[in-house]
Parts: structure tokens; sequence; C-alpha cells
């Protein structure tokens, strides 16, 4: 293991070794007498992590906003009882997860383009 980083329920890992060492262990630590058991996404070459996409460009990690196909990005009414604050409030937070969620400038400015329209 290289890296690892717990949050809440999830852990990111970036393994040295392959697949089926990973697998392995991942199998080993579920045959533990306990409730928890792990599930595992792995890939030698991208995975997504919370609402981030991590991929392999060249030699580094580089990382980009990620939505789960299921979302439908729904929209808050105008009409709606909540706070105007609140409702105000709501594009600009939406926008501003996109720019630390972005290793790119280039797809930062599309995917905010994307958020804005």
């Amino acid at each position: 293991m290289i890296f690892y980083r717990p949050f809440i329920d999830d852990v990111f890992i970036i393994w040295r070794g392959d697949l089926e060492s990973i697998t392995s262990m991942v199998n080993l630590i579920n045959e533990a007498p306990t409730p928890i058991k792990l599930t595992m996404t792995a890939s030698p070459t991208e995975v997504d992590f919370l609402d981030v996409h991590i991929y392999k460009n060249q030699s580094k990690l580089a990382y980009t906003l990620y939505t789960k196909p299921t979302d439908r990005n729904t929209v808050l009414k105008a009409d709606s009882f909540h706070l105007k604050p609140f409702k105000e409030s709501l594009p600009l937070s939406q926008i501003m997860r996109v720019v630390p969620n972005n290793s790119d400038p280039v797809n930062t400015q599309k995917q905010i383009k994307e958020m804005w329209t």
C-alpha cells in the first residue's frame, strides 16, 4: 500500500501490487467474524471515490468532478418554501464544488459552463 485515506465508511487506497493481491487481502479481511464486510472497486487507470473521478494522466494522477449516472441534477423551484438566502446560495455552492475537484483548468471551465446552463 502506498497511500490510504479514510472518509466515514469509505477508504481510498493506492496499492502497489497486482489486482490479485489486493483482492486476496480484502477476502481475508472479510473472513473475520464481524458483521462489517468490505467491497472494492479497483482499476489500474481510474476510479470514482465520493464525488471525484481519479484517473492516471501519463505518469501522474489527475482528478475531476464525478456525478453518478443516476444523478438528475434536480432544480429547486423558486416558489418553494425554502428561505431566500438558501435558494440564492445553491447555484454558487454547486459551482464552487467544481474548482477544488478538478486538476485540469480546461476541464474546470467546461464543468462550470455545464453547471451554469
